[in-house]
């Protein structure tokens, strides 16, 4: 049996021999981190040029340093780096290398389109490339190797050149200006004739001019100072033009619970519907209320001589219909009213149907005449968004 001593000394050496091999394995483990840790070289296309770091400057140039960091080829780090560049002239020249114009396509703004296009060619024919540099950086791991560039390229661009392009800018503006009044004389002129359509559509390709102006651009034509009082201006021309665009009149016949209902609950939702989407309403009366002018059935059948008095009167769509509700049955306590009928829409200025829209909609409540007026008043807030698209979209045409 072994002594105090020799069990001791026994469990201090079998302490030792685990701590040598702790000690063992985390060296192994440094080694090998080291032994896989990536290996990053870095090669020149040249000596680095002074212009990397401190801008070229002399009296008869701008010149720009376009610039990109770990391209993954040295031809898409070229690309990118002269793109930098020729932004950086496109920045102090205060045009545009590329075709941005957005809107509406009229002739005006297809030429401007076109023109910025071959614009962009020639300014990226002037600005020379006249020197370039990069660094390719190669990073090798274990099993794999990667290769990325840093690039420049140094361009110039003839400050006479630059001279010419500013002022060239300068007329460009001033010819956007005089087209845009221009347009608003043409739509003031058919505004004075209650040609609306025309008038709107004039103001908004104008003001569609505007909003690619600058600042104030002197004008001085009649008694238009400059850009933004013909901005004004056609914003108030182009407003007056909508709202003649958008006088309806809207005649109703309507029955519920076998009684006439007058006004009609459906024109009055509808109303209420088209003046949310800017439509102007007018009230005029029939002649069986009146005693006097237009009467119900000839109106239903697109009566030219009505069609042309409202026009004369600034109305642009004649809204004629027929609705009556029926009892369709009762559930838990709750009447159910259907509403039924057809209306029919008129162009006042060319006397066509341009629209017929059947009415099928039902209302409830607790109380028969209400459930009635429900049904009533759901089936004018549909018709009325539906008349509303269509009027609009009738303006873009």
């Amino acid at each position: 049996m072994p002594s105090r001593w020799e069990m001791f000394t026994a469990g201090n050496i079998s302490r030792g021999q685990r701590m040598k091999k702790t000690f063992s394995l985390v060296l192994l483990l440094l080694l090998n981190g080291c032994a896989i840790a990536p290996h990053i070289e870095w090669k020149e296309s040249k000596p680095e040029p002074e212009w990397v770091t401190q801008m070229k400057k002399d009296s008869n140039y701008f010149y720009y340093r376009g610039s990109a960091v770990r391209a993954e080829t040295l031809e898409i780090g070229e690309k990118a780096a002269r793109q930098n560049a020729f932004s950086q002239v496109s920045e102090y020249l205060g045009t545009t290398l590329e075709s941005v114009y957005e809107g509406e396509t009229t002739d005006h703004s297809q030429d401007i389109k076109d023109t910025i296009k071959a614009r962009s060619q020639a300014l990226i024919t002037k600005a020379e490339t006249i020197d370039s540099y990069h660094k390719k950086m190669t990073r090798i791991d274990k099993n794999s190797m990667t290769e990325r560039y840093d690039v420049h390229v140094l361009i110039r661009y003839p400050k006479e050149e630059a001279v010419k392009e500013r002022k060239r800018q300068d007329e460009e503006v001033h010819n956007n200006v005089m087209a845009a009044f221009d347009l608003y004389k043409k739509g003031k002129n058919h505004l004075a004739a209650e040609e609306y359509q025309p008038a709107q559509k004039f103001s908004h390709e104008a003001l569609n001019i505007l909003a690619k102006v600058k600042g104030t651009i002197p004008l001085g034509k009649g008694n238009v100072a400059n850009s933004l009082e013909l901005e004004s201006l056609l914003r108030t021309q182009e407003q007056e033009a909508i709202m003649n665009i958008r006088r309806v009149v809207a005649w109703v016949q309507e029955t519920s619970l076998d009684k006439r209902q007058d006004p009609s609950h459906l024109a009055t939702q509808m109303k209420a519907t088209l003046s949310q989407h800017g439509f102007t309403v007018l009230d005029q009366r029939l002649a069986e209320e009146t005693g006097t002018g237009p009467t119900f059935t000839a109106a239903f059948k697109g009566d030219k001589s009505i069609l042309s008095q409202l026009k004369k009167n600034g109305v642009q769509f004649l809204i004629v219909g027929q609705v009556s509700t029926a009892f369709s049955s009762t559930t838990m306590k709750q009447h159910f009213f259907d509403a039924q009928g057809v209306l029919r829409v008129f162009a006042t200025g060319s006397g066509d149907t341009i629209l017929t829209l059947p009415i099928n909609h039902r209302g409830y409540h607790r109380d028969r005449s209400r459930a009635s007026l429900h049904a009533l008043e759901e089936a004018g807030e549909a018709t009325g968004e539906i008349l509303a698209k269509e009027f609009l979209k009738r303006e873009q045409q």
